[in-house]
């Protein structure tokens, strides 16, 4: 089934791909670093090793982007997200179950290549080829990621407390349950809404980007990527350190959640405005304070100063992707183009998890933050030269 460009997305059926998003990234994403400490224990392993598996899912990830993006190009959002989202349930009830380090790096292989069909991608293209360009578009694509960015606000606390009240295995069983519920309910209010069509008429002419800026798209995402995994999957602990509580630390990790939305409420009216260079240098310059922040190892409450920052800069490089990819390469090639910066993507928060598990492990996660703080730096100087 392809994706309906016979009508608009009505507000409602964005708001459930948007509640599909938060839900689906919660129990994935957000879950893996809360659970983090739980799978140490209980598989009687190590941090890197650990992290290791999410890894090795944002590495399968990114081999499955390039072709989903592919398949989004031919009007086909419709049948990846279906699979995404289904796989993505089957994949948490197995990574429930595992009694080894090769079950679990088995299972987050499977998650990882559903990801790549069910997170925020296939969405995008629905959103772009069934809404109109201008405010609108620029509305309906803000609407997903503000409800997607509440993944952490919602999602984490809960699987944090459920974890420690009836165990991790207990917690991953929710959450899939809770991706089933999500998944029924896009599956009646908007998939099936969707009829078979094929994209018709013009399409909006593509905005000139030169092989640099490109690059430039490639190079920020990279650097963006680092920073959010390591925070996704390292904050806990490293507020844990600083004197926080296992429930504190999960929130301060939804705060981080949290803090993305606000840029992008505010960037819902001119969103589709901003310049280039600005969607790399606003997101860049914000990120950069918050890494630095939490490289000065102060204690965990002045540090949610800069989980804020970072929260509302990696909220803002969240919404650039879809615009950046449009305007390079027009509704036709959106898919493909943003393809391939998700997979580079993808390549970064797969190293993350490990690099700096072996950097906080062998030197200090203060040292782990200033790397990745000099890597955006460098992004945002070349960017800003150029």
């Amino acid at each position: 089934m392809k994706v309906d460009d016979t009508g608009e997305l009505a507000d409602s059926e964005v708001w459930v791909l948007g509640a599909l998003q938060c839900v689906l990234w919660g129990g994935v994403y957000y879950s893996f670093g809360v659970l983090q400490s739980h799978m140490v224990e209980d598989l009687r392993s190590d941090k890197v090793a650990i992290s290791g598996a999410f890894s090795l899912g944002l590495l399968a990830a990114a081999g499955t982007a390039p072709w989903v993006g592919r398949l989004l190009d031919r009007g086909l959002a419709v049948s990846v997200l279906r699979w995404g989202g289904w796989g993505t349930v089957l994949g948490l009830a197995l990574w429930s179950r595992v009694g080894t380090l090769g079950e679990l790096y088995a299972a987050w292989a499977l998650l990882g290549a559903f990801m790549a069909a069910g997170l925020y991608e296939s969405t995008f293209s629905m959103v772009i080829r069934s809404s109109p360009p201008g405010p609108a578009r620029a509305r309906h694509l803000t609407l997903v990621t503000l409800v997607g960015g509440l993944a952490s606000v919602v999602c984490a606390p809960w699987i944090a407390a459920m974890a420690e009240r009836r165990g991790w295995r207990v917690a991953l069983l929710g959450a899939a349950g809770a991706s089933a519920a999500a998944m029924v309910l896009v599956e009646r209010f908007v998939l099936r809404r969707r009829a078979p069509a094929t994209l018709e008429g013009p399409l909006p002419a593509k905005e000139s980007i030169h092989k640099r800026g490109t690059t430039l798209l490639v190079a920020a995402g990279v650097a963006g990527s680092l920073a959010a995994v390591a925070v996704a999957t390292h904050l806990v602990p490293t507020l844990r350190e600083r004197g926080a509580t296992a429930h504190e630390a999960a929130w301060g990790l939804g705060l981080f959640g949290l803090s993305q939305l606000p840029g992008r409420f505010f960037l819902r009216n001119f969103a589709h405005r901003l310049s280039f260079l600005g969607w790399l240098l606003i997101p860049g310059t914000l990120q950069i304070f918050g890494l630095v922040g939490l490289a000065l190892e102060l204690p965990w409450r002045p540090s949610l100063v800069a989980i804020v920052a970072l929260g509302v800069g990696s909220g803002l490089q969240t919404l650039a992707r879809p615009f950046l990819a449009l305007r390079a390469y027009g509704v036709a090639g959106a898919g493909r183009g943003s393809g391939g910066v998700v997979s580079a993507q993808n390549l970064a928060r797969a190293a993350a998890p490990l690099a700096v598990a072996f950097v906080a492990e062998r030197l200090s996660y203060s040292v782990a933050f200033t790397g990745l703080a000099l890597v955006w730096a460098a992004v945002c100087c070349v960017a800003f030269i150029d």
